[in-house]
């Protein structure tokens, strides 16, 4: 029996699950491959064209064949490119990245960017991406919000005995006016104007309480954002059981390497440290599982 479209791993289902459903979506699938993830959302009419650009030819004499395969050659177009080089304005909506690594990743989006800019197109930049990143995939999120945009969905799976998550982020103008780095907040100018005007009226043990709990908000919202930034907030919030199975199975495997740390002499001071952040890090993140 032939198969309309192809059949896909676990992986793969995650992130074209992730497409919006929106009504004529047109898609670039940077680092096509195979182009299974376009030829499925294109034969299920998920998206209304798709086209499937690599860099190296063999992937895409293979994505020509499949399409050829899968009869799929009205909905689904092949393009030799180097990430987005090649995508004319217009041409798509929404973008697909996945299975590369973060930092490959950040660096193609980024390109985009720069290209966009240089040709004064901002609609050349794609109101969606979608996303599945292999590594650094907290940086992702950061560089993600940090451009304008906002995370809508995200889901982590187990295949073939590996963890993988996925995300798919909307083009959001109010994210980038208002973004403004944990780190770099301090304590609000809406704040400020409070311990002032308080300075007058309050006794001056109460105005010190008032600015260390300023100072105290302030950290947990750069801890949550941390957490948030490697995590993903979508997952924790929604009490994701595959993260938290993954949360458990590294917090285990750090503990071994403490113990190990602990029982040698060596001076390996820094890889103590970072081990230790992390498994305090895990431990945060489980405890906010339980206050949703």
């Amino acid at each position: 029996m032939k198969l309309e479209y192809p059949a896909l791993s676990k992986r793969l289902q995650m992130v074209v699950d992730l497409v919006p459903e929106k009504e004529g979506i047109k898609l670039a699938e940077i680092g096509c491959d195979h182009a299974y993830c376009s030829i499925y959302l294109a034969k299920k009419r998920l998206v209304k064209i798709a086209l499937a650009m690599d860099v190296r030819k063999g992937p895409l004499q293979a994505a020509q064949e499949n399409i050829s395969r899968f009869s799929a050659g009205a909905y689904v177009n092949t393009r030799l490119s180097d990430g987005f080089e090649k995508l004319l304005p217009g041409e798509a909506d929404a973008a697909m990245l996945a299975g590369m690594g973060g930092d490959l990743m950040i660096k193609l989006i980024s390109r985009h960017f720069e290209m966009c800019e240089k040709a004064g197109d901002k609609e050349l930049s794609c109101k969606y991406l979608i996303l599945q990143p292999q590594t650094h995939i907290g940086d992702v999120r950061v560089f993600l919000r940090e451009n304008g945009y906002e995370i809508k969905a995200e889901e982590m799976c187990i295949d073939a005995g590996k963890y993988y998550t996925a995300f798919m982020a909307e083009k959001n103008v109010m994210v980038l006016e208002k973004n403004v780095t944990a780190s770099e907040k301090g304590i609000t100018a809406s704040e400020k104007d409070v311990v002032a005007s308080e300075k007058n009226t309050i006794a001056p043990e109460k105005i010190h309480e008032k600015e260390a709990s300023v100072k105290n908000n302030t950290e947990n919202e750069v801890l949550d954002q941390y957490i948030f930034d490697t995590y993903g907030k979508i997952l924790v919030e929604n009490c994701n059981p595959i993260l938290l199975e993954y949360l458990k199975k590294e917090q285990g495997q750090l503990e071994n390497i403490l113990k190990k740390l602990e029982k040698s002499n060596s001076k390996e001071s820094s890889a103590y440290a970072e081990t230790l952040e992390k498994w305090a890090l895990n431990e945060k993140t489980q405890k906010k599982f339980k206050k949703v």
